[in-house]
């Protein structure tokens, strides 16, 4: 389960892992997503490669990057 809510200043990626429900601001530019421990959100997950998507900020917008995952990158859970 995944989700963004939109604020006034930012967004919030929502999701859950079998550590609980869990809540990310999306408050850079570009923020990182992987394994990896240098990636901004930080998923330790084995589905999940080392350097596996970025989400840019573009004028108010957002766009979703995969950045060649193994497992593709999937926009709105699905």
């Amino acid at each position: 389960m995944c989700a963004v809510m939109q604020s006034r200043d930012h967004a919030v990626l929502t999701y859950s892992d079998p550590g609980g429900e869990h809540a990310f601001a999306l408050v850079l530019d570009s923020t990182s997503i992987g394994r990896a421990t240098d990636r901004d959100l930080v998923l330790p997950e084995s589905f999940v490669s080392r350097r596996h998507a970025l989400i840019n900020r573009l004028d108010g917008s957002y766009e979703l990057v995969d950045q060649n995952s193994f497992h593709g990158t999937y926009l709105n859970c699905l």
